[in-house]
């Protein structure tokens, strides 16, 4: 859960830094003045509601704007006033924010050599459990052998799935909070998986097929995945966000009447 959590905020913190830079550039006016009338109506807004939280309970007890506790609560009202817009509106980056990190993802597996190592190691031992190659030529990796014998239609499809399922389990290692959102999208089809190495393998007889294919497929369904996913979860988030924010300002709200009135009594 620490995972999740981490990679959140930091998806957030992405998403907030997009909404801020978007459309900033002296080169697209129009662009420009939208996102400084947003900005001026999401701080306008914030103003507002905190306006209406200090002066309310003024109306019935103007000493209460003494109260150290008043005013930490109406200066609250205004922070989550621009927090809940700066949120609401910055949701809109989130399937660009998610397939830039997978593109990042994508890099650095295909340079993790340590992975390679292993997922190839795995995948050798996979094929030469079957029986149905010779390894005569083909050294295990633990003394240095680094290729796989694939005469036959069933080790290129072993070699497929196992590297993209392993790119895939490493992904959900890496990102635990956009795997969280893929849920089931993870799983990549093995006909979608055949049929790439197939269409490689007549295009480039003889050749390997390479580690940047297999993640390339996996990188290319979690895209597809994060399409699928994300605009009804922008939907929903914002809908939530709606309403925790509606319940944490009418608590706001609430113990600022308490404190006033609280403050009336011991007056009296």
């Amino acid at each position: 859960m620490m995972g999740v959590a981490v990679e959140f905020f930091q998806v957030v913190f992405d998403c907030v830094a997009k909404f801020f830079s978007d459309g900033i550039s002296v080169s697209n006016m129009d662009a420009l003045v939208r996102k400084l009338f947003l900005l001026l109506g999401i701080v306008s807004t914030s103003v507002f509601l905190a306006w209406t939280t200090y002066h309310s309970s003024t109306l019935w007890n103007k000493k209460v704007v003494d109260i150290p506790a008043f005013r930490w609560l109406a200066g609250l009202s205004f922070a989550l006033s621009l927090l809940f817009a700066v949120s609401f509106f910055s949701l809109r980056y989130l399937r660009e924010t998610a397939i830039e990190r997978t593109m990042q993802w994508k890099g650095d597996i295909i340079d993790n050599r340590d992975w390679g190592i292993k997922t190839f190691g795995k995948t050798y031992y996979k094929l030469r459990g079957q029986g149905e190659e010779d390894f005569a030529d083909f050294p295990p990796p633990e003394v240095g052998g680094r290729k796989i014998p694939l005469k036959h239609e069933s080790s290129r499809r072993i070699t497929a799935q196992t590297y993209v399922s392993e790119a895939i389990e490493h992904f959900k290692a890496s990102h635990p909070y956009l795997s969280l959102i893929l849920k089931t999208a993870l799983e990549v089809p093995e006909e979608k998986i055949y049929q790439d190495n197939a269409s490689f393998f007549d295009k480039n007889p003889g050749q390997d097929y390479g580690l940047d294919n297999t993640v390339r497929i996996a990188a290319d369904e979690l895209k597809a995945g994060f399409d699928l996913r994300i605009p009804p979860l922008i939907k929903t988030t914002r809908m939530y966000l709606v309403i925790i924010f509606s319940l944490v300002m009418v608590a706001i709200y609430l113990a600022i009447g308490v404190i006033a009135y609280r403050d009336i009594k011991t007056f009296r």
